[in-house]
Order: structure tokens, then sequence, then C-alpha cells
């Protein structure tokens, strides 16, 4: 079954979470290519904060909902793979819905490497939403 087969397949709230999680992980992507960090965080302090639009299913879990959405696009989107930008975009999801979120980033040192790696995840609540599980990594910026 090919793609477009199974997106029509799905219930129409799930097919707007989907496409509205696209539209979001490819301007997360874009803006983490060409805007400042410090301009996009400031960005996710106002962004869509006290609205909320009303989903077709008031029953949708939200949290579970982007974390399935963005799996999903990251398997199938090559610019959807990036860590930050999935934590940006569904961060932003979440801000929308009046869902409190916290985006955190890390870094580590592989032994004997001189380069940092980073990572960025999503956490809402006890859930790891966008990311992988982070143990290994040193936060050095957390947003609520």
């Amino acid at each position: 079954m090919s793609s477009l087969e199974k997106l029509r397949k799905l219930a129409s709230y799930e097919r707007r979470i989907l496409l509205g999680s696209a539209w979001r992980l490819s301007w997360a992507r874009l803006q983490t290519k060409v805007i400042p960090f410090r301009r996009i965080v400031k960005s996710l302090e106002t962004s869509d904060n006290g609205r909320s639009s009303q989903p077709s299913r008031p029953s949708v879990d939200h949290a579970a909902a982007v974390k399935w959405a963005t799996s999903v696009l990251s398997a199938k989107l090559p610019w959807c793979r990036n860590c930050l930008a999935q934590a940006i975009a569904a961060k932003r999801y979440l801000n929308r819905q009046g869902i409190a979120s916290t985006l955190y980033l890390g870094v580590t040192t592989e032994p004997g490497a001189n380069e940092l790696d980073a990572h960025a995840w999503l956490e809402c609540g006890n859930q790891i939403l966008t990311g992988e599980s982070a143990t290994d990594y040193k936060i050095i910026y957390s947003q609520s």
C-alpha cells in the first residue's frame, strides 16, 4: 500500500494532525537552518500561547498524537529527521493546544573525541515525545 493510500485511510483528525505536524516540522527545520537559536527560543516562549484550536474529537491525546506523527514523518521525510526541528515543531503543536512540555538540549563527548555531540528532545509529563532516551547527555538548556 502506498503512503498516499495509507494517508487516505486515516481518520480525518489523524490526517489533520499528521499534515499539521508535517508543516510544523518542515518550518522548524528551515528555521534551524537560517535563524539563530536564541530567536527560535524566543519565538517558542510566545508562539501560540493562549490560542487553542479545538480538535474534531475531544478525546484525542495530543501528546500521543505528536509522538506518533513525529515518528511517522521522521521515517518518511528526510528533512524531518533532525532532533532539534522535531522538538521545536512538537513544542509548538503542544503550545497551541495549551499543553505544557519541556524542550531539552544536551551535549556529550565520545571518549577520545574532540567534538561535542548535541541532542534535543521534548518531554511532556514523564514521557519523551521526540528524540531518544537522553541519559548520556548533560542538559545545557531547557525550556518549559
